[in-house]
């Protein structure tokens, strides 16, 4: 079974390596972004 994100979205083995478009890699980044600052602000 694929471990899956809090959002839903499936995690694959060496993520990341999949050719993105750049709006994807955008999104990529800005959902990390938003990941890191949720994290910090539950610590």
């Amino acid at each position: 079974m694929p471990n899956i994100l809090k959002n839903g979205e499936p995690v694959f083995p060496g993520n990341g390596k999949q050719r993105l478009t750049p709006q994807e890699e955008e999104n990529k980044r800005l959902k990390k972004e938003l990941y890191d600052v949720k994290r910090c602000e539950i610590y």
